[in-house]
């Protein structure tokens, strides 16, 4: 588990604890409008863009059975987020190191949700007809 005052190294940028908790106490807000009419026990997710950690977190404490998977380009969040999720956490998680643009690994039809928190932005294009 992940100390105050520890320093992470994430995007090529130090990020200390401190702050990060801080700021996770209004992206639950969020989290919580975004997701609040879905029922996420037991589900398939696929976190695309984990980034900072935030959604990975809010999903892996409310999705029961279910499983996360967590997709990152950046080796320094995904690590990160293994020391946030705690032992209590962690089983719940599955961190991958890939690029967005090149997801072989995803089956079709395997995963029932996909969550793009702060990440949808960063993509250059969608499949025709997509979101």
């Amino acid at each position: 588990m992940a100390v105050m005052g520890e320093e992470f190294a994430v995007y090529g940028r130090k990020v200390d604890l401190k702050p990060w908790l801080e700021r996770e106490k209004l992206e639950l807000s969020t989290l919580n409008r975004v997701f609040s009419k879905i029922q996420l026990e037991g589900l398939r997710v696929l976190d695309a863009g984990t980034g900072m950690g935030y959604s990975a977190k809010y999903l892996a404490q409310r999705i029961g059975s279910g499983v996360l998977v967590t997709v990152d380009i950046d080796p320094g969040s995904l690590d990160m987020l293994r020391k946030l999720a705690g032992v209590e956490l962690i089983d719940k998680l599955i961190f991958i190191k890939a690029d967005l643009r090149n997801l072989d690994f995803v089956k079709a039809d395997y995963f029932d949700l996909v969550c793009l928190y702060y990440t949808i932005h960063t993509i250059e294009s969608t499949t025709p007809g997509g979101v």
